[in-house]
């Protein structure tokens, strides 16, 4: 088993988008904030931008993709982390907080 840390966004690199490597295939992950619901999503796509998951809500110390059939999504735990001594209750992720109290993390 391995675990990588992949960047998350901030007030400064709003929206994020990026490209990583998980498994040796090359994904697109998209974030953004919906200021309607206060919460921050993922969406992501295959490297021709073609979507496989849209709108995944970041919560914390659940697979974010576990709810998702796709056979083309990663194949691993994608968990949305707090920095803090007691991840049990971890505080609300907010546009503000998002890169400085969380981590998010592959696990394959």
């Amino acid at each position: 088993m391995s675990t990588s840390q992949l960047p998350l966004p901030n007030s400064t690199s709003y929206p994020l988008r990026y490209t990583t490597i998980l498994n040796n295939i090359t994904y697109v992950f998209y974030f953004t904030w919906n200021t309607r619901s206060s919460s921050w999503y993922l969406s992501i796509s295959n490297v021709d931008e073609t979507p496989l998951l849209s709108n995944i809500k970041l919560v914390p110390n659940l697979d974010l993709l576990a709810n998702f059939p796709d056979s083309r999504k990663p194949l691993g735990a994608l968990i949305l982390l707090h920095n803090g001594d007691d991840i049990s209750k971890p505080p609300k992720v907010t546009f503000d907080n998002i890169d400085t109290e969380y981590t998010l993390n592959f696990v394959n």
